[in-house]
Protein backbone atom coordinates (compact mmCIF):
# COMPACT_ATOMS: atom_id res chain seq x y z
CA UNK A 1 0.00 0.00 0.00
CA UNK A 2 3.14 2.42 0.66
CA UNK A 3 4.67 1.77 -2.63
CA UNK A 4 1.10 2.18 -4.70
CA UNK A 5 0.29 5.89 -2.82
CA UNK A 6 4.22 6.36 -3.47
CA UNK A 7 3.78 6.26 -7.06
CA UNK A 8 0.46 8.01 -6.97
CA UNK A 9 1.88 10.84 -5.22
CA UNK A 10 5.44 11.03 -7.63
CA UNK A 11 3.06 11.22 -10.82
CA UNK A 12 0.93 14.36 -9.25
CA UNK A 13 4.44 15.99 -8.21
CA UNK A 14 6.01 14.92 -11.63
CA UNK A 15 3.33 17.01 -13.27
CA UNK A 16 5.11 19.82 -12.11
CA UNK A 17 8.88 19.08 -12.29
CA UNK A 18 10.87 15.70 -12.47
CA UNK A 19 12.15 13.84 -9.26
CA UNK A 20 15.75 15.26 -8.96
CA UNK A 21 16.28 14.62 -5.32
CA UNK A 22 16.57 11.57 -2.88
CA UNK A 23 17.18 12.51 0.82
CA UNK A 24 18.23 10.22 3.10
CA UNK A 25 17.87 11.46 6.51
CA UNK A 26 17.75 10.32 10.57
CA UNK A 27 14.25 11.27 12.29
CA UNK A 28 14.26 11.73 15.77
CA UNK A 29 11.40 11.21 18.17
CA UNK A 30 11.89 12.07 22.08
CA UNK A 31 10.64 9.46 24.33
CA UNK A 32 10.07 9.81 28.40
CA UNK A 33 10.20 5.81 28.90
CA UNK A 34 11.96 2.98 28.01
CA UNK A 35 9.92 0.66 26.74
CA UNK A 36 9.04 2.15 23.46
CA UNK A 37 10.70 -0.57 20.36
CA UNK A 38 14.18 1.14 19.89
CA UNK A 39 14.50 3.61 22.71
CA UNK A 40 17.89 4.17 24.34
CA UNK A 41 20.11 7.54 24.95
CA UNK A 42 20.96 8.95 21.74
CA UNK A 43 21.85 11.45 19.62
CA UNK A 44 18.88 13.68 18.38
CA UNK A 45 19.49 16.38 15.95
CA UNK A 46 16.06 18.01 16.82
CA UNK A 47 17.53 18.40 20.72
CA UNK A 48 20.96 18.94 19.53
CA UNK A 49 22.00 16.34 22.90
CA UNK A 50 21.97 13.08 23.38
CA UNK A 51 18.38 12.06 24.82
CA UNK A 52 16.08 9.17 25.51
CA UNK A 53 14.15 8.97 22.17
CA UNK A 54 13.92 6.50 19.16
CA UNK A 55 15.24 7.00 15.70
CA UNK A 56 13.80 6.20 12.02
CA UNK A 57 15.77 6.65 9.04
CA UNK A 58 13.61 7.94 6.24
CA UNK A 59 14.02 8.41 2.46
CA UNK A 60 12.23 11.23 1.00
CA UNK A 61 11.84 12.27 -2.46
CA UNK A 62 11.79 15.62 -4.05
CA UNK A 63 11.41 18.06 -6.86
CA UNK A 64 12.13 21.96 -6.95
CA UNK A 65 8.54 22.40 -5.45
CA UNK A 66 7.27 19.41 -3.44
CA UNK A 67 9.22 16.80 -0.68
CA UNK A 68 7.30 12.65 -0.19
CA UNK A 69 8.74 10.66 2.06
CA UNK A 70 8.65 7.43 0.69
CA UNK A 71 10.17 4.78 2.93
CA UNK A 72 11.28 4.36 6.92
CA UNK A 73 12.48 2.47 9.10
CA UNK A 74 13.39 2.49 12.88
CA UNK A 75 16.70 1.90 14.06
CA UNK A 76 16.72 -0.55 16.54
CA UNK A 77 20.12 -0.38 18.06
CA UNK A 78 22.27 -3.18 20.08
CA UNK A 79 20.90 -2.82 23.48
CA UNK A 80 17.48 -3.71 21.95
CA UNK A 81 19.06 -6.49 19.40
CA UNK A 82 20.96 -8.21 21.39
CA UNK A 83 19.15 -8.96 24.74
CA UNK A 84 16.71 -11.39 24.52
CA UNK A 85 14.31 -10.76 27.43
CA UNK A 86 13.59 -6.86 26.31
CA UNK A 87 13.27 -8.39 22.62
CA UNK A 88 10.72 -10.68 24.07
CA UNK A 89 8.68 -8.02 25.96
CA UNK A 90 8.12 -5.71 23.11
CA UNK A 91 7.19 -8.63 20.65
CA UNK A 92 10.18 -8.43 18.02
CA UNK A 93 10.62 -11.29 15.38
CA UNK A 94 13.31 -13.57 15.84
CA UNK A 95 14.35 -12.35 12.69
CA UNK A 96 15.38 -8.89 13.40
CA UNK A 97 19.25 -8.26 13.25
CA UNK A 98 21.16 -5.38 14.05
CA UNK A 99 21.64 -3.22 11.05
CA UNK A 100 23.54 0.19 10.83
CA UNK A 101 21.90 3.10 9.71
CA UNK A 102 23.69 3.09 6.56
CA UNK A 103 22.58 -0.22 6.29
CA UNK A 104 18.80 0.66 6.78
CA UNK A 105 19.26 3.60 4.15
CA UNK A 106 21.12 1.21 1.56
CA UNK A 107 18.24 -1.17 1.84
CA UNK A 108 15.69 1.90 1.28
CA UNK A 109 17.54 2.74 -1.90
CA UNK A 110 17.88 -0.56 -3.31
CA UNK A 111 13.90 -1.11 -2.66
CA UNK A 112 12.99 2.24 -4.75
CA UNK A 113 15.40 1.43 -7.13
CA UNK A 114 13.69 -2.05 -7.85
CA UNK A 115 9.87 -0.06 -7.27
CA UNK A 116 11.17 2.12 -9.87
CA UNK A 117 10.70 5.07 -7.82
CA UNK A 118 12.47 8.20 -10.26
CA UNK A 119 16.07 8.42 -9.59
CA UNK A 120 17.64 11.66 -8.33
CA UNK A 121 20.62 13.64 -7.11
CA UNK A 122 21.35 11.64 -3.08
CA UNK A 123 21.78 13.53 -0.42
CA UNK A 124 22.41 12.62 2.68
CA UNK A 125 24.43 13.38 5.93
CA UNK A 126 28.40 12.84 5.79
CA UNK A 127 27.79 9.84 8.33
CA UNK A 128 26.01 7.73 5.62
CA UNK A 129 28.61 7.69 3.42
CA UNK A 130 30.97 6.57 5.71
CA UNK A 131 31.49 4.30 8.79
CA UNK A 132 33.90 2.50 10.57
CA UNK A 133 32.88 -0.96 9.25
CA UNK A 134 33.32 0.03 5.32
CA UNK A 135 29.24 -0.06 4.86
CA UNK A 136 28.40 2.82 3.83
CA UNK A 137 26.79 3.84 1.13
CA UNK A 138 28.70 3.58 -2.03
CA UNK A 139 28.13 5.45 -4.93
CA UNK A 140 27.83 2.50 -7.43
CA UNK A 141 24.41 2.11 -5.38
CA UNK A 142 22.75 4.61 -6.85
CA UNK A 143 24.50 5.21 -10.17
CA UNK A 144 21.50 4.54 -12.90
CA UNK A 145 21.81 7.49 -14.48
CA UNK A 146 23.97 8.73 -17.54
CA UNK A 147 25.09 12.19 -16.47
CA UNK A 148 26.88 12.08 -13.15
CA UNK A 149 29.72 14.65 -11.93
CA UNK A 150 31.72 13.64 -9.19
CA UNK A 151 33.90 16.61 -6.99
CA UNK A 152 36.00 15.55 -4.11
CA UNK A 153 35.30 17.85 -1.07
CA UNK A 154 38.42 18.07 0.94
CA UNK A 155 41.30 15.67 1.59
CA UNK A 156 38.94 14.53 4.89
CA UNK A 157 35.69 13.89 3.19
CA UNK A 158 35.19 10.87 0.23
CA UNK A 159 34.21 11.49 -3.11
CA UNK A 160 30.74 12.15 -3.51
CA UNK A 161 29.14 11.15 -6.50
CA UNK A 162 25.63 13.07 -7.62
CA UNK A 163 23.59 11.35 -10.23
CA UNK A 164 20.07 12.42 -11.25
CA UNK A 165 17.70 11.29 -14.34
CA UNK A 166 18.31 12.77 -18.20
CA UNK A 167 15.41 14.85 -17.35
CA UNK A 168 17.21 16.46 -15.09
CA UNK A 169 19.49 20.13 -15.97
CA UNK A 170 23.03 19.44 -15.35
CA UNK A 171 22.32 22.62 -13.65
CA UNK A 172 20.89 20.97 -10.60
CA UNK A 173 24.10 19.68 -9.47
CA UNK A 174 25.16 21.12 -6.56
CA UNK A 175 28.41 20.96 -7.32
CA UNK A 176 28.74 22.20 -10.73
CA UNK A 177 29.57 26.03 -9.81
CA UNK A 178 32.10 24.94 -7.36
Amino acid sequence: MRLGAAQYAIEAMSRHSPICSWIIDDTGMLKQGKHSVGVQHQYIGSAGKVANCQIAVTLTVANKRDQLPVDTALYLPVSWTDDPARRKRAHMPDQIEFRTKPDLALAMIQRALRDGIPPGVLLADAAYGTSSDHSGIRPSAVQSSRRRCRRPLSDAQPEVVVTGRERCRRRSCPMRSR
